[in-house]
């Protein structure tokens, strides 16, 4: 009975210590947060200020602009914010002794650390519903002002490696676009028709001009509802009519990032039978869900390297923070590069997306066990 008493107010200690951690790093976070965010801002703000001073741009346009980039750069600052955060709480506990008396009553380091990873898993999921659910809608929106602005100005800016819907759910990619010549090349369109099959129609090259896609050197192919091909034609010239106006038309591009995942593989599914390389659209698939959990990875390593650093002499802190850093723009330099692997298939898209934050696991962990030994 005597064991139960002591048991109870010792387990309220470790919660009140737990809200005590989660209250310090939260304040912490949030002013990391706001910092980042403002210095990404600043070369979008340069470019804003071009628009609205030189460009004459409505103001009202270039703060809705602002407004729909915003989600997305919050998604993408999020983990140095949590990173940022951690080292604030961390170095403000151990600068004030607090984290020595925290270890000296009987809470292990790991313990320490169980509240910050638990709260970062949570704004990680939070930065994964987001980028699902607001950031392709406003990134496509902010993608259609700018879109909008250049057929002010001149011909429609067409993308490269896009998807896009025109009329009868027609969907439409184009792997390359020559803005010298006006030529797209690479060029698939999938029409589902009036025929009980839907049908799958490649080219090499296009044109588009007054509503009218010119199609050369290509081939069409009437599918099956198992994707498999039941006849097959080719021809050198074909001529396919758009009816809706070009504004709206190319206004319908969509960008991965403009893409939830579902949408995203719903555009894989539909052409990877067809031999498009669907490849760099697999590596963005799995992005989509590595990069917001990005933020528990870059927790997994900072805490327990911040820890360790921590109970080395203070003039090893600076080091050991700037190391930290450096490790930070490490993984943003290791992500594009396995993208690019991936992309080019010296990486699995699975192995692309997901090798850094794995890299960073991996030395959390080692990072972890050597606490204990320090």
């Amino acid at each position: 009975m005597k064991r139960e008493k002591s048991a109870a107010p010792k387990t309220l200690s470790v919660l009140l210590l737990d809200r005590y951690l989660l209250r310090e790093f939260l304040s912490s976070f949030a002013l990391a947060l706001l910092a980042v965010t403002v210095l990404a801002l600043s070369d979008l703000l340069f470019t804003l200020a071009d628009w609205l001073i030189v460009k004459r741009v409505a103001a009202g346009t270039v703060l809705r602009l602002l407004g729909y980039r915003l989600p997305g750069l919050v998604v993408q600052v999020v983990p140095v914010a949590v990173l940022a955060g951690a080292l604030l709480a961390l170095h403000r506990l151990s600068r004030d002794s607090e984290l020595v008396i925290m270890v000296g009553s009987g809470l292990s380091l790991g313990r320490v650390m169980a509240p910050l990873l638990a709260v970062t898993l949570f704004l990680s999921a939070g930065s994964y519903f987001v980028n699902e659910t607001v950031v392709p809608r406003t990134n496509h929106a902010a993608e259609n002002i700018i879109r909008r602005l250049v057929f002010q100005d001149s011909s429609p800016e067409i993308r490269e490696n896009v998807f896009f819907r025109g009329q009868d759910d027609t969907v439409f990619y184009i792997r390359r676009f020559d803005r010298a010549n006006l030529v797209m090349e690479d060029v698939m369109v999938f029409k589902r028709g009036v025929n009980p099959y839907p049908e799958l129609i490649t080219a090499r090259f296009a044109r588009h001009a007054e509503g009218v896609w010119h199609l050369e050197n290509g081939i069409s192919r009437e599918l099956d509802r198992d994707g498999f091909v039941t006849r097959e034609a080719r021809f050198s010239s074909l001529d396919l009519r758009v009816d809706e106006g070009v504004e709206r038309f190319f206004g319908e591009q969509k960008t991965t990032q403009e893409m939830s995942r579902a949408e995203l593989r719903a555009n894989i599914t539909l052409f990877g039978r067809s031999g498009v390389n669907v490849r760099p659209f697999l590596v963005d698939y799995h992005l989509k869900l590595a990069l917001p959990f990005a933020s528990l990875f870059f927790a997994l390593l900072g805490l327990p390297l911040a820890l360790w650093v921590l109970r080395r002499p203070r003039a090893a802190h600076v080091a050991g923070v700037g190391g930290t850093l450096a490790l930070v723009l490490t993984y943003y330099v290791l992500t594009p590069l396995c993208r690019s692997l991936g992309v080019n298939g010296l990486l699995t898209p699975v192995a692309a997306a997901w090798l850094p934050s794995l890299t960073f696991a991996l030395l959390g962990l080692f990072f972890v066990t050597r606490l204990e030994q320090v």
